[in-house]
């Protein structure tokens, strides 16, 4: 009876052990944990200056992975602009951007659910607060030359945008969108990204667009604010464009002016969701086709397009062809049109 009370009182005695083992592990664990998102929080709120609020965050370590709950991001008016609800992000050198270097962060994958856009252009501001963010705080001149982050897949999903101008009330307009960005690349002079995907219903403001698929590769050059979009198509229920656009400041120029050369390849098909940005009575079942080379200067109020080589072909067959059409919208409206060597074909059967 004596030797098994013993026996029972060093089994006892065991498994204290192994809970109190088990017990401390996870402390140890918890203290570890709150730590590394302590540090990694810190060097974070350091590069956006403070202006990024996260209410609850968990790490696993085995997967280099963070979960941020309830993200909020400020702008320059101490506005919360972006808002997720959920963020998840696998950091592939997480040890090392926390303890080793700040400046090289490489990103496997991020996920992010539900988020919030709340864009505004404020009074007597020429850029809006999502341009201003990435400007002076996505894209820092303080680092070396060698610091950048690079990001393997972004997902967002089922994403709400609200857009608002105070110099401006006419411009407003709210949307949605979900989205899959590969292989993003952020410098100190450049932003990369090739849009694999992209949903959205109501991006246009004040028109009832819905993209069933947007594909394109950026570059974003901060310095001389030059934007290049190549490889890019455009799918609608009604339209498919493919081309490139570039646009960059004309910083020699006086008055504010935006540049933008495009090229709208063969087997683009213009139809009434995109065709009435050009004509306000556009027929819902009027589609063509186009090819050309556009030119555009883009000042406040006023935009001026050159078309060349233009090539347009409708539904019905008929064909119009002219080297250059020259025209001037101001505040959105056509004022001046011009044709020149102009070619046109009627069906008449």
């Amino acid at each position: 009876m004596f030797l098994k009370f013993q026996k029972i009182r060093i089994l006892i005695f065991f498994l204290g052990l192994f809970f109190l083992s088990i017990y401390n592990k996870q402390k140890i664990e918890e203290k570890v944990s709150t730590f590394i998102l302590n540090t990694f929080f810190k060097k974070v709120r350091n590069h956006f200056h403070e202006r990024i609020i996260i209410k609850h965050a968990s790490i696993n370590f085995l997967k280099k992975e963070l979960v941020f709950y309830d993200v909020k991001i400020l702008d320059h008016h101490s506005f919360s602009f972006i808002h997720f609800s959920k963020c998840k992000i696998h950091i592939h050198n997480l040890l090392y951007f926390i303890f080793i270097n700040s400046q090289y962060l490489i990103i496997k994958n991020i996920v992010v659910d539900n988020p919030s856009f709340f864009i505004k252009k404020y009074l007597r501001e020429k850029e809006n607060n999502i341009l201003f963010f990435i400007k002076n705080f996505l894209i820092h001149k303080k680092f070396s030359q060698n610091y950048f982050m690079t990001c393997s897949k972004l997902i967002i999903n089922k994403s709400n945008i609200k857009y608002k101008n105070y110099n401006n009330y006419n411009q407003e307009f709210q949307s949605s969108f979900s989205s899959y960005i590969r292989n993003i690349r952020i410098d100190n002079y450049q932003i990369k990204a090739s849009i694999s995907s992209l949903q959205s219903k109501g991006l246009f403001r004040k028109k009832n667009v819905f993209i069933k698929n947007l594909f394109c590769n950026l570059i974003y050059y901060s310095t001389s604010k030059r934007l290049e979009v190549n490889n890019f198509l455009l799918k609608t229920p009604n339209s498919y464009l493919k081309g490139y656009i570039t646009l960059f400041q004309d910083k020699k120029n006086k008055i504010p002016k935006i540049d933008m050369r495009c090229k709208i390849f063969e087997g683009s098909k213009l139809g009434s969701d995109l065709g009435i940005f050009f004509y306000k009575k556009w027929n819902f079942d009027y589609k063509i086709f186009v090819r050309c080379f556009i030119y555009g200067q883009f000042y406040h109020k006023k935009k001026v397009l050159f078309f060349y080589n233009v090539l347009i072909k409708d539904s019905y067959k008929n064909k119009l062809y002219s080297s250059q059409i020259h025209a001037i919208y101001i505040n959105q409206k056509l004022k001046k049109i011009d044709f020149l060597k102009v070619y046109i074909q009627f069906n008449l059967s």
